[in-house]
């Protein structure tokens, strides 16, 4: 399978935790400006379109789902990297006994 360099680049932030937490703060200070920006700055602007309304909160609506299912995806994946670490500790620490009895 040809993957594409967004496939790839989408993996690698999918797959390290730092880089996860630094794009989900990344959207977050989007939203957060979007929200300040629509509410303060374009309030006028969007009251005399409903198009415009629409389009704007819309797509205000979408980046606060995508932060939630992100921030649900980091924690289910920080889970599943703490519990593999405990398995290899533990599997570690039962070779480690195994050897000290032998």
């Amino acid at each position: 399978m040809n993957q594409g360099p967004a496939f790839i680049i989408a993996k690698g932030i999918l797959h390290d935790r730092r880089l996860r937490r630094k794009m989900l703060f990344q959207v977050l200070i989007a939203l957060l400006l979007s929200v300040f920006i629509g509410n303060w700055v374009l309030d006028g602007w969007l009251a005399n379109g409903l198009w415009r309304f629409i389009l704007w909160w819309g797509g205000v609506a979408f980046l606060t789902l995508f932060i939630l299912l992100f921030a649900l995806y980091d924690a289910m994946r920080a889970v599943q990297e703490e519990r593999e670490e405990m398995l290899r500790e533990l599997k570690r620490s039962a070779e480690d006994l195994k050897n000290e009895e032998t």
